[in-house]
């Protein structure tokens, strides 16, 4: 079943990929392109899905070149707050709903959100509750986990 808002199986290949994106944005960002880079083996499609989902790249992979700007912010706060348009606009249902408070919205509370728009699973709507957690943390709302910092190589 397709659903609405998607999910990744872990945040470590998220953060990875956002943080090479702010590095370098290739012209087209492919499931090849991120075993290339190493990211997420094994899971390519899930990020895929993310990224086309917040509006980065299209359903071919390719960059959108209207985001392309958000991305060149040298600036990590700059960064955040442009990024963060991303992730509202794209979770317009969830902002409606809870307003800016969602950010900051408990596990329990994001997982009846998507559980109930999108009729997943009790897993799979945890896992789109990560997921939305980790684009907020990007975004400038929370702390990345220390494990996935260590992961990823940024410790903030």
């Amino acid at each position: 079943m397709p659903y609405k808002h998607p999910y990744t199986l872990g945040n470590t290949g998220l953060i990875q990929v956002i943080q090479q994106l702010r590095k370098a944005f290739p012209q087209t960002v492919t499931a090849e392109t991120l075993k290339k880079l190493g990211i997420a083996p094994n899971n390519e499609s899930y990020l895929i899905n993310t990224l086309k989902f917040i509006g980065i790249i299209d359903n071919d992979g390719n960059k959108v070149k209207e985001i392309t700007s958000v991305f060149s912010k040298h600036d990590n706060d700059e960064f955040a707050k442009e990024f963060s348009g991303l992730v509202k606009n794209a979770y317009s249902e969830l902002f409606s709903l809870h307003g800016d408070e969602s950010w900051t919205l408990d596990t329990g509370k994001l997982i009846s959100f998507f559980r109930g728009s999108d009729e997943s699973s009790a897993q799979v709507g945890k896992r789109q509750a990560s997921t939305f957690q980790a684009l907020a943390a990007l975004s400038g709302y929370a702390q990345i986990p220390v494990r996935d910092c260590m992961k990823s190589g940024r410790v903030r």
